[in-house]
Parts: structure tokens; sequence; C-alpha cells
């Protein structure tokens, strides 16, 4: 899961979206090094999507990764045809 956040830092990306499980994963399966390595300001939209949205995971992601310069207006959560 570590790929998707280099990438991100990379390129420079603006939005990027996930399931709810790639939130909680990353987080058990990076290191706090890792995300401080990481430059996240560039996100814009950062969505969680396609399964339901969970506090707890949002809440540990956010604490996790804001050492990575994650905004947290950035964060929200989007609905497709599941959730309808």
């Amino acid at each position: 899961p570590a790929i998707w956040f280099d990438v991100v830092h990379q390129v420079r990306a603006t939005h990027t979206c996930a399931p709810n499980f790639a939130y909680d994963l990353i987080v058990r399966k990076t290191t706090a090094e890792q995300r401080r390595q990481w430059d996240l300001s560039c996100l814009q939209v950062l969505m969680s999507s396609a399964e339901p949205i969970r506090v707890p995971t949002m809440d540990k992601f956010l604490a996790a990764f804001s050492v990575s310069r994650l905004r947290l207006e950035a964060f929200c959560p989007s609905y497709g045809l599941a959730e309808h």
C-alpha cells in the first residue's frame, strides 16, 4: 500500500480515491518514518468510497498521516450506487 502515497508524493497528485479498507490498511502497513517522508499537501481531494465509510478508520488515518502534511479538509466521503 505504500506505493499509493509514494506515487501521490512523487507526481504531486491532487486527487485520489480508495475504499475504507485501503485507509485502514495503509495505516497498519506503513511506518511513522515512511509517513514523515511523504508530502501530501498537494492533495485537494482524498475520497473514501465504494464501501461503508467508518469514522474510526478516518480518525486513525488522519491522525497517522498528519505528519505527511495532509490537509484535513481534503478528506471526504463519496457515495456510489452501492451506498445509494
